[in-house]
């Protein structure tokens, strides 16, 4: 399980079905009330990749204890998001970042700590 430090005044919605992606993918949703983000985390099968889902590259990649594949920001309205594949040798996760625009610069630390500190526990 992809586990996320709820201690930064995120909210958690568990068992929601993504609308607008291909497949049915039910996933947990954190939201975060004062800058109006919204990180929706996905069990995705271990031969699947990110890109079957949503239709931007994940071009930028880390590894450490997990993988980390994470695609460039993505404007679509009034909002950006980014996208990202966390793997283990066991597991693997699609993440939504979806952050206003006009508050996206302000809490950018804040999401990148979080994607960043986010771990898959077996």
């Amino acid at each position: 399980m992809l586990t996320i430090d709820e201690g930064q005044g995120w909210k958690e919605i568990r068992n929601i079905t993504l609308a607008g992606y291909p497949g049915k993918l039910t996933c947990t949703k954190y939201y975060h009330p004062e800058s109006g983000a919204s990180l929706s985390i996905a069990p995705i099968p271990l031969s699947d990749s990110a890109e079957i889902y949503v239709k931007t590259r994940l071009n930028n990649i880390t590894s450490g204890k997990n993988k980390l594949r994470f695609s460039d920001k993505v404007e679509k309205g009034k909002y950006f998001f980014k996208y990202f594949e966390v793997s283990s040798d066991e597991s693997k996760y699609l993440i939504i970042l979806e952050a206003s625009k006009y508050t996206y610069d302000k809490y950018k630390v804040m999401y990148e700590n979080i994607i960043n500190s986010a771990g898959i526990k077996n």
